[in-house]
């Protein structure tokens, strides 16, 4: 599918309150503005998309997966609550700023980003992974971003190099938690082809500058990433915590590199084309994201983390990317089930540890092995349908 402006495959516009866009396979879409994949634009609250698999979409302008902007015609209105989760966003490619998600003049509204895959995507400007402007109030957590790249080669660029993991501007301070950032390349344009993402064509020979998450236009002041694990703090400016792993290698099954090719038009070399080369090959072909058994992200995560502006605090997933439980929270998108958990239900609604209310119809776990140790709740069985305080004796699980 193409569209000539705003929106590529699906576009979503003001008033579409309460959309859901679910277990969708969106490939090879083409916009010739926004979302080439997918465009929320203008305010509709309360959209999610989940459980879809966005990958080799194209914009020639901003989010070459997924654009969530309010309107330009009314910046002031935002987006409303949007919720991104459990997608597979991969290989697209924007031509200016979000390869795979972008995010434009949401202002207050709450954006939740959790549980994806984020990988292999490609912007021509800032945020190979996610884009972030004048979005004070979004929530990145429990994903995992890699392998994205930025070529500086956009017609707004300077040709420097921009972050590829995730790119924000000075007023907007995302909540990051229990995200894997690993192998992201921020290129840099010298007029003939783009150093730092390890092209064989740059002279005198490929380099690789790996840029996480940053900033741009002179920061505030550091991200705050917790939990997390990072492949590099030198570029990306973060404050200190000692619960993130730097240059820890997350021990993912495979990676995939997606590479870039740039072209200058012959009548006018400051327009400059890029085109994602990958190979042909099935999307289940393309890496696989998922942990493997000595992953250090293995319960390392975080149950949850304060946010600044409401909703908080922010409460990490109680599934993965494949929609199996969590138990202990592992870093990124995908867990690995932890094998001799407790799992129980109480008696009497009483609260367990480290929750602030109990229910007899909800499903508990240990959150960690040692002794004292708080539980978080694994199944709430209310929600799900069971009458509140009914007696769960059995839980059975699949997937």
């Amino acid at each position: 599918n193409g569209g000539t402006n705003l929106a590529g495959a699906i576009g979503l516009f003001t008033g579409s309150n309460g959309y859901e866009i679910a277990n969708n396979d969106l490939c090879g879409n083409f916009s010739a503005e926004y979302g080439g994949a997918i465009s929320h634009y203008g305010r509709s609250p309360n959209g999610a998309i989940h459980d879809n698999r966005i990958y080799f979409n194209q914009s020639y302008d901003e989010g070459g997966g997924i654009m969530i902007a309010g309107s330009l015609s009314a910046p002031a209105d935002g987006t409303g609550l949007v919720a991104v989760y459990n997608n597979l966003i991969q290989s697209n490619l924007g031509n200016d700023d979000g390869g795979g998600v972008r995010v434009l003049y949401a202002n207050g509204d709450a954006i939740f980003i959790a549980n994806n895959f984020i990988v292999n995507n490609i912007s021509t400007d800032e945020g190979g992974g996610i884009a972030l402007d004048t979005a004070a109030n979004v929530r990145v957590y429990s994903n995992t971003i890699m392998n994205n790249i930025t070529t500086a080669t956009a017609a707004t660029s300077d040709g420097t190099a921009k972050p590829a993991g995730l790119s924000t501007v000075a007023a907007d301070d995302p909540v990051l938690f229990n995200n894997i950032f690993w192998d992201n390349r921020a290129g840099e344009w010298d007029g003939v082809t783009v150093g730092g993402i390890g092209l064989a064509n740059e002279l005198p020979g490929p380099t690789i500058n790996l840029w996480d998450l940053g900033e741009v236009g002179g920061g505030s002041g550091p991200l705050t990433p917790t939990n997390s694990i990072l492949n590099e703090d030198a570029n990306s400016n973060i404050a200190p915590d000692a619960s993130n792993q730097i240059g820890v290698d997350p021990l993912v099954i495979d990676e995939y590199d997606t590479s870039v090719a740039v072209f200058p038009w012959r009548t006018n070399p400051n327009f400059v084309q890029a085109a994602i080369v990958a190979l042909d090959l099935p999307i289940n072909l393309l890496g696989n994201y998922h942990l493997t058994a000595g992953s250090p992200a293995i319960n390392a995560g975080s149950n949850s983390k304060a946010a600044s502006l409401p909703p908080s605090p922010v409460n990490a997933p109680d599934i993965d990317i494949d929609n199996e439980l969590r138990a202990i929270q592992d870093i990124g998108a995908d867990e690995i089930p932890d094998a001799n958990i407790l799992f129980f239900s109480t008696s009497s609604s009483t609260t367990p540890p480290g929750l602030t209310a109990g229910d007899d119809a909800d499903v508990y776990g240990v959150n960690g092995p040692t002794a004292g140790a708080d539980f978080s709740r694994l199944l709430d069985a209310t929600a799900a349908g069971v009458v509140l305080g009914a007696d769960v004796d059995a839980l059975a699980m699949s997937g």
